[in-house]
């Protein structure tokens, strides 16, 4: 019989009933002649698939074996090219008192006295750091060893062919500290450019999900969200059907404006827009295996999705969706929304201590109570990983990388989602089984990846705000998103 390795550690005693709901969910019978529309591959238990027929083995997250040596590297300095807004999951000067970051410290330290090296940061923010990078690295200068940038920008950058194959270093990606919901989707013609890696905890961190307002709910006797998810009935229609009735003309000036009180509301840019590609599982652009590029984007199911999301958020006196960041995290903390799409730091960053008011957590909806699970979305500002073409010393890069990835997975990633989960984001236990469900969720893809502003993963508020002539304005947009897919392709496919 064959046997599989399944990992566990303290934060699943945390998310047992997540495990059980995620399992329940993934047991319901299809209805008869229906299929489910599932098609990604997810996160689960930390990327392991198990077969019922295989025997489990449980091994502590401490004690797996990261598969390197014991090489030295006595006095080399290991250069790390990092996101700043993210530098507080990449490096601490020290102890500081803090669970997260203490524990960040203190892989960095062991791997510095494991390799005999020194780990230095170089911090850049969003595009510039992108646009230096590729300077730096056209020059031929030798500056950094590891890239850890900004993922939509790094995607722009791409095409200019300053990243290297991850392949070039021997590194095992097979192992679970590079997230295999990440890594099979953006393998092609068996190479690996940009992808994701427990190093860095943003990939949790900027998971899509939902913030529901509980005293809205019970004013307005709205069916309970928790009890829908459980029950597999939290979807878009349901959403809309809780949501497109709670409007109140706040400021009773006898507009719509943000001032006032909505059902559901979301920022129009990046992750919130673009979590419901992901969460409804709708068609975007794939790279065949002769590596043609190929999109389904203006499918009728994917047109009958937007006009939902249009319907929502354009029809019903309930929905409200603007290009305005502080304004969209406002009103849920000033008590103006029932339902506010987000990520999951948000709860940290801004609700746990802004919000007088008593709220909940919920994954995005699915799309039909047919499909199995409910998805969620890290993208956006994610940190990715990349190689630049001048990294020369691979054997480094392999060892610094899989260590530094393997001590988060151990350590750094399950206190971040305990110290989430019971201090930082929920408010009540069942957020803490609705966490489990979106971190269990997290997906990725190609298009989304190297998406670089060029794509369709972040364009769907454009979809919306095209209505009146969708059709063909996504077959319009179709020519010009294939050619730049067709540009990002080439790279895999070069000698």
């Amino acid at each position: 019989m064959k046997k599989t390795l399944r990992f566990f550690s303290l934060v699943f005693t945390l998310l047992l009933l997540g495990s059980i709901l995620a399992s329940c969910l993934d047991e319901k019978e299809e209805a008869p002649g229906e299929t489910s529309s599932d098609s990604q591959t997810i996160l689960g238990d930390m990327g392991t698939t198990v077969p019922p027929d295989e025997e489990d083995i449980i091994v502590s997250r401490a004690d797996y074996d990261d598969g390197i040596g014991e090489n030295r590297y006595d006095g080399e300095k290991f250069r790390i090219f990092a996101q700043e807004r993210f530098s507080g999951y990449a490096f601490s000067e020290g102890i500081v008192g803090d669970v997260i970051k203490d524990a960040i410290y203190e892989r960095n330290l062991k791997v510095e006295e494991r390799f005999g090296i020194d780990l230095v940061f170089i911090l850049g923010a969003e595009e510039k750091m992108c646009n230096d990078f590729r300077t730096v690295v056209l020059a031929g200068s030798d500056e950094y060893d590891l890239f850890m940038g900004h993922q939509l920008y790094s995607a722009k950058i791409f095409t200019s062919g300053v990243f290297a194959d991850w392949n070039q270093t021997g590194i095992d990606f097979s192992k679970p500290w590079f997230p295999a919901f990440v890594t099979d989707s953006v393998t092609i013609n068996n190479r690996i450019y940009l992808t994701i890696s427990d190093i860095c905890l943003s990939t949790a961190a900027r998971s899509t999900c939902i913030f529901y307002n509980m005293d809205i709910a019970s004013q307005y006797n709205i069916e309970n969200p928790y009890a829908l998810v459980e029950s597999g009935g939290w979807t878009l229609d349901k959403l809309t059907e809780l949501a497109k009735d709670v409007y109140l003309d706040l400021d009773s000036d006898g507009t719509r404006s943000a001032a006032d009180l909505y059902g559901a509301s979301a920022d129009a840019t990046n992750n919130y827009v673009a979590g419901y590609i992901y969460s409804l599982q709708m068609d975007n652009v794939i790279i065949g295996a002769d590596g043609r590029v190929l999109s389904n984007f203006g499918s009728e199911r994917n047109l009958g999705i937007i006009e939902k999301l249009c319907y929502l958020f354009q029809d019903t006196a309930g929905g409200y969706m603007k290009d305005n960041f502080a304004d969209n995290v406002a009103r849920f903390t000033n008590g103006k929304v029932l339902f506010q799409h987000g990520v999951l730091e948000w709860g940290d960053t801004y609700y746990r201590t802004g919000c007088e008011f008593d709220y909940g957590i919920l994954p995005y909806p699915k799309y039909d109570t047919v499909q199995k699970s409910y998805y969620s979305f890290p993208g956006g500002a994610t940190s990715i990983i990349g190689l630049p073409i001048t990294a020369t010393r691979n054997e480094l890069v392999r060892d610094v990388v899989t260590v530094m990835s393997a001590e988060t997975w151990k350590v750094a990633l399950p206190l971040y989602t305990e110290q989430s989960l019971k201090y930082k984001i929920a408010r009540d236990e069942q957020s803490v089984t609705t966490i489990g469900l979106v971190l269990d969720g997290r997906v990725f893809d190609f298009a989304g990846m190297y998406d670089g502003f060029q794509g369709y993963t972040y364009s769907l508020y454009k979809m919306m705000q095209n209505r009146g002539n969708l059709a063909s304005y996504i077959k319009t947009m179709d020519k010009i998103v294939c050619k730049y897919y067709e540009k990002v392709a080439e790279m895999f496919y070069k000698n």
